[in-house]
């Protein structure tokens, strides 16, 4: 007996009664209906099966969405945390359904000497097919929430990301009133949804010192939907964090920054400077982390107008260039991660900003965070 059904995405105010209830994913039409057909293992495993691939799809579907590449380099650590040592009977399931096929580069698919992870590359076939909604039915018992952690953290942190909930049909229909007509990123938003059913964790970043968790790759629409016990989070958020960041690093080695690049990024106006290339203020901002902060791209758009608005700013992010990102993210931690609320139940960071429950912890963190800031002359505002 199946332990689990399909449904076309937009049948979701059909089925809105169980959604909630019950561990959803939001996957390729066509890959829904396989899992009725011949599968490696015995028939009773056939529910376990579907929802190894599923998370390892919907993981890679995050990936494949933040890249915006649909080549992803997936490690033997990786396939055997989510399929077990068995995981090559699921790989060769996925290649010969045209999900996903390993890349070969020099011949190799896997390179030891050069210690480059396998590449996989999803087919079109995949990525672009109707999406349709797998359920699995509760016949399996009493919901059981996976929880890891790479070590001791607060715990109140481990608590709250253990523990948060989500109105998740206010969410999705949020969402999907956003989203509007971009299917591509709905999708994407709605499986990071569906991904708090049955795993939670905390980890530290490998090469930098953020903290990373269940909650990271929800989106702000999304994340006023979260609540613990009842209980709405408010939030810290600094304004152009990302530009200040970037401000104190180069103020940190020395290095000049424009008054003008201060000013702007103080008074929250930084981002509106690239509107007139054609953007509205959250594509500008999209194409300043993707060809600045997260790599400098000289010749990409916002790089030109950015080197003749802040010339020297410019000239002293290019003496740091080298692994721009991760200094930005350290320095991120290095502000923020020491800040943890005194009187809220519960709480979590986000990167360059800080969600708790009490409100009556605001005045407190913004205090930490402007002093954080004023070691490098900064000063910063919040909403």
């Amino acid at each position: 007996m199946l332990l689990f059904k399909t449904y076309r995405f937009d049948e979701i105010d059909e089925i809105n009664p169980i959604v909630g209830k019950s561990n959803l994913y939001l996957t390729s039409q066509a890959l829904a209906q396989s899992f009725r057909g011949p599968i490696p293992f015995e028939e009773k495993y056939r529910w376990q099966f579907a929802r190894k691939i599923l998370t390892f799809l919907s993981r890679c579907d995050w990936r494949m969405y933040t890249n915006e590449s649909t080549e992803l380099s997936i490690s033997q650590k990786e396939l055997i945390e989510v399929f077990g040592q068995k995981y090559t009977l699921y790989t060769n399931w996925l290649k010969d359904r045209e999900v996903v096929t390993p890349v070969m580069k020099n011949g190799k698919a896997y390179d030891k000497e050069a210690g480059i992870c396998k590449s996989w590359q999803f087919y079109k076939k995949y990525t672009q097919d109707t999406k349709s909604l797998v359920v699995f039915t509760e016949t399996r018992g009493k919901r059981v929430v996976e929880f890891t952690k790479d070590k001791e953290y607060d715990p109140r942190l481990i608590e709250t990301i253990r523990n948060v909930e989500i109105n998740i049909l206010d969410a999705i229909y949020a969402e999907r009133e956003y989203c509007g007509l971009d299917t591509k990123r709905l999708h994407h938003r709605i499986n990071s949804i569906f991904s708090l059913w049955d795993r939670r964790w905390i980890s530290k970043g490998g090469k930098v010192d953020r903290i990373y968790h269940s909650l990271s790759g929800l989106s702000r629409v999304t994340r006023e939907f979260l609540h613990l016990d009842g209980v709405r989070f408010n939030h810290v958020d600094v304004v152009n964090c990302q530009p200040l960041l970037l401000a104190a690093l180069v103020k940190k080695n020395g290095l000049e920054v424009d008054i003008e690049y201060l000013q702007d990024c103080q008074d929250g106006e930084f981002y509106e400077k690239f509107l007139d290339l054609g953007y509205t203020r959250d594509e500008a901002k999209v194409q300043l982390y993707k060809n600045i902060f997260f790599g400098i791209k000289e010749d990409s758009g916002v790089a030109v107008r950015f080197q003749k608005l802040y010339p020297k700013t410019w000239m002293s992010i290019n003496i740091l260039r080298e692994g721009l990102a991760c200094r930005l993210q350290n320095l991120e931690a290095e502000i923020f991660v020491s800040i943890t609320p005194s009187r809220s139940k519960g709480w979590w960071p986000l990167h360059d900003a800080i969600y708790f429950t009490d409100m009556r912890d605001r005045e407190e963190i913004v205090e930490r965070l402007v002093e954080n800031f004023a070691v490098y002359d900064i000063r910063p505002t919040f909403k």
